[in-house]
């Protein structure tokens, strides 16, 4: 980017940086710390030209820039003025470190008084003509009124609740629930800056708002008087605690205020569900439903809400109210209940089957009409005793949300979580009490656990190599120091061991081991023999008929491939070729192939390593470009894929395909090399060796298909070598037609006395001359 104003060149002495001199300061330490990204020009509506940037503040929160050049018609000096998403606003740090970032160097700043020493200056400073003089009233205004001008001009631009077309940037209210708890979730707000582009979709960068920056000395210019009014309301809403480690953005609306504030922001038309490009949120009509309460799995009552129309999902306020998440229309519930009534029985914590009656009184004695609200009674619950049986349950945890920015250094880890299963309740292991109350078919059961059982299965996974989870606080989880690890990298040789012969060895003791769909290593068994089939690869081109391997097996019923999995194994820099030789005696080793879906194939070694073998050797040769290429023979590789079925002939694999060719390297393996051509007694030469050569080559080409060109040098005999290959068609009884040789003039004879002369069975014709028409009903009588 040129160093000047976009557009035309700005020299450093023709500009003035409408910051403060600490702001200047900080934006050039910004500068120089590398901190502007996303540097930008943009064709303003008036057909000037702005910056945009990003610039990251403080810690790891960035701001969105935008930088004018504002143009004295008269005297040529240019304003640098700019906006930011910053609470400051107007002309701060951040701005100044975009403009530097836009000069590639800091200047020293323009009200110093070494300025018009400065050694970058290119051009004198032009000197203003002496103004002529005016009449009266037409004197230059003060500062002040000019500051007093543009604050009026504005006031005047804010206090509606259009935008200008000037203002690109936009407060859009982001809507999502907060369902970190159980039950009904509650419903947070999180205003968000984000700038409008020309075809009217929204930045992808974009700012979370802090509602107390609206009442800062200098406001941002795309708040309009409605923004300024919701703000106040969200300054006094609370923002979600932290649960177990979590915390949703913004704030939480509440109550009847939370109401009044959600219809002040769904009238702004600026309301979106869950995210800036989500669904427009709307009113809609009120929907009659039902607060009841609901026995959850966790052996506790929860307020839950029926609705009749159905694909709503209830959220708590008073009244509470429903969103539907597809097309955003909102609306409150018409429950029969008193507003506030009804927004606190849904904000209820769970309420544990053992501790309904205590509530039941409690609300008897201290609020008698709202007993018939109270979770109802439950029979007394039926004991369940050991032993349990153990199980593992093998998911993942996630990094913290405090420490996303670490995501190389943070990554999502694989863990196992240790329960009891006592007859259909799940008793984690971190769990110290003693008695334990669970749900199981609609019914309560209390546990009475076998502590001293569990103590002593506990110790097996320790024999398999799990220990406690280190470094419990970079991750999330409500027990997460609880967990279980296996040392390693998360893919590496522990987890894939213990998927192979660990979990076999928990089931034979009487474990249970459950895998979670969001488990990262998900392990499949081949069934069956590898299947190896030839089929015809119209891609070939060039003339020539290929053939492509296809390997594939099946997995659950479905047929995967094996190629691309086998050429990345052996492709990989740390591929040791001495893993394919297979040990004797060995027939429960298992090779792993990561398959193109993630998943991975556990596969006896038996079954595979003589296509590694063969696979690897052609590579190593080049045959195969990459390890997307296509396994793909044509009849000159008759060899390599006899080879290759050869080497995988104790896999068990199934061949189809390809007879033909398959044939012809059999034939090529079996003989050594080219087979010797048996030559007929009625064929009265004697061949040299070499000449016998060149026949048992013509022959072989006959053999797999293939045309040749025989090229010994003159006088060589490659006369007598074609009648030989010719003899030997027609005593086998293949030669059907004639063979046709062309020839020059000056050699005709020659041929037709050397077969005459070493194959007199042969019946020739020679067409050749003003007469040779009278011959062609001889043709097909012919041989040559």
């Amino acid at each position: 980017m040129s160093n000047g104003e976009p557009g035309h060149q700005l020299t450093l002495l023709q500009f003035d940086l409408a910051v403060s001199r600490n702001a200047y300061q900080r934006g050039q330490e910004y500068f120089e710390q590398g901190h502007v990204r996303n540097l930008r020009e943009e064709l303003d509506d008036d057909g000037g030209t702005s910056l945009l940037a990003t610039v990251r503040g403080v810690g790891w929160e960035s701001y969105d820039v935008q930088v004018f050049f504002i143009k004295d018609m008269v005297t040529g000096a240019i304003t640098v003025t700019g906006e930011c998403t910053c609470p400051t606003v107007h002309d701060c740090k951040h701005v100044a470190a975009a403009f530097f970032k836009h000069l590639g160097h800091a200047p020293p700043h323009p009200r110093q008084p070494s300025w018009r020493k400065s050694e970058h200056a290119v051009q004198p400073v032009p000197q203003r003509p002496a103004p002529p003089p005016r009449d009266p009233g037409f004197e230059p205004l003060s500062q002040k009124l000019l500051n007093w001008l543009e604050s009026l001009v504005q006031y005047e631009a804010s206090d509606s609740d259009d935008y200008p077309a000037t203002v690109r940037q936009r407060m859009i209210y982001v809507l999502e629930p907060d369902a970190r708890e159980a039950g009904v979730a509650r419903l947070m707000v999180q205003p968000i800056s984000v700038r409008l582009l020309k075809d009217g979709s929204f930045s992808t960068t974009h700012n979370e708002y802090e509602p107390s920056a609206a009442f800062q000395p200098n406001p941002a210019k795309f708040l309009r008087p409605t923004d300024r009014a919701i703000m106040k309301h969200l300054m006094r809403c609370s923002h979600a605690p932290y649960i177990d480690g979590r915390s949703p953005r913004g704030m939480r609306l509440e109550g009847e205020d939370g109401v009044t504030v959600l219809e002040h922001i769904i009238a702004t038309g600026r309301a979106r569900w869950q995210s800036v490009t989500g669904p427009v949120v709307s009113r809609g009509e009120p929907v009659p439903a039902t607060v009841k309460w609901d026995l959850g799995s966790d052996a506790a009552q929860h307020a839950v809400v029926e609705m009749e129309a159905p694909g709503l999902r209830p959220l708590v306020l008073a009244p509470p109210w429903y969103i539907d998440e597809a097309t955003g229309l909102m609306g409150p519930l018409e429950t029969g209940l008193g507003p506030r009534v009804a927004g606190a029985i849904l904000s209820a914590p769970p309420v544990p089957v053992e501790q309904t009656l205590s509530l039941r009184e409690a609300l008897t004695s201290r609020a008698p009409a709202l007993t018939q609200h109270a979770p109802p009674s439950l029979p007394p619950p039926t004991t369940v005793k050991g032993p349990p049986v153990p199980r593992l349950t093998l998911t993942v945890v996630t990094r913290a949300s405090h420490y996303s920015w670490m995501r190389a250094q943070v990554p999502d880890l694989p863990v196992a979580i240790l329960s009891f299963n006592y007859e259909g309740i799940d008793v984690k292991s971190h769990d110290r009490r003693e008695h334990v109350t669970g749900v199981r078919d609609g019914l309560v059961l209390q546990v009475i656990r076998d502590l001293k059982f569990e103590t002593n299965a506990a110790k097996l996974p320790g024999a398999e190599g799990f220990i406690k989870l280190r470094n419990d606080h970079l991750y999330e989880g409500p027990h997460v120091r609880h967990y279980l690890e296996l040392e390693g990298p998360p893919r590496g040789r522990g987890w894939m061991n213990f998927l192979l012969f660990g979990v076999k060895a928990l089931q034979e003791e009487g474990w249970e081991v459950v895998i979670d769909p969001s488990f990262p290593l998900h392990l499949v068994h081949a069934d069956g023999p590898v299947e190896a089939n030839l089929r015809e690869d119209e891609a070939g081109g060039h003339g020539i008929d290929w053939l492509e391997l296809d390997l594939g097996v099946f997995v659950d019923g479905e047929r995967v491939d094996l190629v691309r999995p086998l050429l990345a194994l052996i492709a990989d820099p740390h591929f040791d070729p001495a893993s394919l030789e297979r040990q004797p005696g060995d027939d429960t080793a298992i090779v792993t192939l990561d398959l193109l879906d993630g998943r991975t194939l556990a596969i006896p070694s038996a079954r595979v390593l003589g296509f590694a073998a063969a696979l690897y050797e052609l590579y190593s040769g080049g045959m195969f470009g990459s390890t997307g290429a296509k396994l793909r023979f044509s009849r000159f590789d008759a060899a390599e894929l006899s080879r290759l079925e050869k080497a995988t002939e104790d896999s068990g694999a199934a061949w189809t395909g390809g007879e033909a060719l398959r044939s012809l390297g059999e034939m090529l393996r079996n003989s050594g090399g080219i087979p010797r051509a048996e030559i007929p007694e009625t064929f009265r030469a004697t061949l040299r060796p070499y000449q016998a050569s060149g026949v048992d080559w013509l022959q072989f080409l006959r053999t797999a298909g293939l045309g040749g060109v025989l090229a010994d040098d003159m006088g060589l005999g490659k006369t007598v070598q074609t009648l030989a290959h010719v003899a030997i068609e027609k005593a086998a009884g293949r030669l059907l037609h004639p063979a046709l040789i062309i020839a020059p003039t000056s050699v005709i004879s020659n041929w037709r006395q050397e077969a005459e002369r070493f194959a007199p069975d042969l019946k020739v014709i020679v067409l050749q001359g003003p007469n040779r028409r009278d011959l062609y009903p001889e043709i097909d009588h012919a041989d040559i």
